[in-house]
């Protein structure tokens, strides 16, 4: 058994704070007589913490790049790294921040700081699936059996994830967070637009406590409708992100991360000392019927839950085999679309899937397919498979740039020849 340690960095831009971490990761490399060598990631440790940063905007739709960056470089001196010896990591741009104007050029800017092997990731499934491994919301799961769900609660959004014995079941997104609203010297200065039919309170108006209170607490109704634990009503619909749980699962257990979910595991009184309504919404969430019966759980990581799971958590190692074009890698920043294949049955739709994937990319190319692929082809199906991703390179993909296919499980060399 040979290892070797890389480092990892997480660094995470979102609507209220921006942060970092850097990891140490252990690889295993495992091999022997008529066995192809496999590599896994056996250990992760979390070797650095930066200060927690306000995520610093030029406007209300823009962020300061200049000052994210100057963030970044400032923590790596801290931490006594220099960005080239940083192997892989992630940089999650979350929350209200993805929507900025800028948010892809401020990714692909921290990224080129970040590593020599860094994704630039965002995306509210993504959050949701890497605040609950960085909280230990995932490990609870799969230690205890339970079916568990992390809900992360922090500036702009609420993301939930649900859990069943370590693997991810579902997950949903909702506009409901601490910056939502904003205060400042007494009065109202922000108030997101989706939140308005819950209040009459808007810009400049005073910021009176019990409809803040009142606000708040229907943002925390909301949110436990969206875990499954009251009947769902119309307003939900209107703040959801993206889209709501469709598994029919129930969760055992309940997890809090993110910004205003550690404050529900904490008494803060100064209820506008973050300038929002972050400890509002904390103690609407504590005081909602729903989650006092429910069964919480303390999270390992809650503020941090998001970065720690984009330094620990987004590399995952499979498969021991590839084939690539010389003179093309390497290839940073790319976007990877998922593609449904995991059976047979699937290669009958093969074509479509790869076409609704690249949809999704809205024309950023290049670009990586992933998919689960086959746990054991025949050779005629590796030959099908492979002459369908190739069509689906004539007809949908431009043809100066390269495509990537990335499978699960271990096809990639058979079916590059």
């Amino acid at each position: 058994m040979k290892t070797q340690k890389i480092l990892s960095t997480g660094i995470d831009i979102g609507t209220s704070t921006t942060q970092l971490i850097i990891s140490s990761l252990t690889l295993e490399t495992s091999e022997g007589f008529g066995k192809v060598p496999e590599i896994s990631i056996s250990e992760r440790n979390v070797i650095y913490k930066s200060d927690i940063y306000f995520t610093p905007l030029l406007a209300n739709d823009e962020i300061d790049a200049e000052g994210v960056l100057k963030i970044v470089s400032d923590e790596y001196k801290k931490a006594g790294f220099l960005p080239d010896e940083l192997e892989t990591g992630a940089v999650i741009i979350t929350g209200e921040s993805l929507r900025k104007k800028n948010a892809k050029e401020v990714s692909d800017a921290v990224s080129a700081l970040s590593g020599k092997f860094t994704a630039a990731v965002c995306g509210a499934d993504l959050e949701g699936i890497l605040a609950g491994k960085g909280s230990g919301c995932a490990a609870l799961s799969k230690r205890e059996g339970l079916c568990t769900m992390n809900i992360d609660i922090g500036g702009g959004t609420t993301n939930i994830c649900l859990f069943d014995k370590g693997e991810v079941l579902d997950t949903a997104c909702l506009d409901a967070g601490g910056r939502l609203v904003k205060i400042s010297g007494g009065k109202i200065n922000y108030i997101a637009e989706k939140l308005l039919p819950f209040t009459d309170l808007r810009v400049d108006d005073h910021a009176d406590i019990n409809k803040l209170k009142k606000l708040a607490g229907k943002m925390a109704e909301f949110i436990a409708q969206a875990a499954g634990l009251s009947q769902k009503t119309s307003g939900l619909e209107s703040i959801k992100t993206n889209r709501l749980l469709s598994c029919k699962r129930e969760a055992d257990a309940f997890m809090f991360s993110g910004g205003v979910g550690a404050l529900i595991y904490e008494n803060e009184q100064d209820i506008f000392k973050y300038g929002d309504i972050g400890v509002l919404l904390a103690q609407a969430v504590k005081e909602n019927l729903c989650f006092a019966a429910a069964d919480i759980r303390r999270a390992a990581e809650a503020r941090r839950a998001t970065v720690i799971g984009a330094g620990n958590y987004s590399l995952s190692l499979s498969g021991s085999t590839v084939e690539y074009t010389e003179g093309i890698l390497p290839l940073k920043n790319v976007p990877v679309a998922a593609v449904g294949f995991k059976e047979e049955a699937d290669i009958n739709n093969f074509f479509e899937n790869i076409k609704s994937a690249l949809c999704l990319l809205e024309g950023q190319f290049p670009a990586a397919l992933y998919m689960e692929g086959l746990a054991c082809p025949s050779f005629l199906q590796i030959r099908e498979i492979a002459g369908i991703i190739s069509l689906a390179a004539d007809k949908l993909y431009p043809g100066d740039c390269p495509l990537i296919v990335i499978f699960k499980n271990d096809m990639a060399k058979a079916c590059g020849k």
